[in-house]
């Protein structure tokens, strides 16, 4: 989902191991899918464009947990942990109902 997004600290790594199983990481992504907005025209690749409000507090959410705990590199986990974190959002409530929790995640990110 965050292939080639790169933050302040650098691109964004791959997490060494697999925190979700394939089954589990398959639905959830279907679900979030399922509760965004239709996609508008497919843009290239190489296009520099603005991010919204609530994916620029994403980013900056990621990237403050990753230097919290003390990595160097922002990983998807972090992202995750930004996601679990807004209690407004619709995606909190799909993580929630796959049995993703805020303090799993962490956990999975510090091992």
């Amino acid at each position: 989902m965050f292939h080639g997004a790169v933050t302040s600290s650098g691109p964004l790594q791959p997490p060494e191991r697999p925190v979700f199983s394939q089954e589990k990481a398959s639905q959830i992504v279907s679900a979030i899918e399922h509760a965004l907005p239709p996609k508008a025209k497919p843009l290239a690749d190489s296009v520099d464009m603005s991010c919204s409000h609530a994916l620029g507090e994403l980013f900056a959410h990621a990237t403050a947990l990753a230097k919290e705990l003390h990595q160097d590199k922002v990983q998807p986990l972090h992202f995750v942990v930004g996601m679990l974190s807004d209690e407004s959002s619709e995606v909190l409530e799909i993580l929630k109902t796959g049995g993703i929790t805020k303090e799993a995640v962490i956990a999975a990110i510090q091992t």
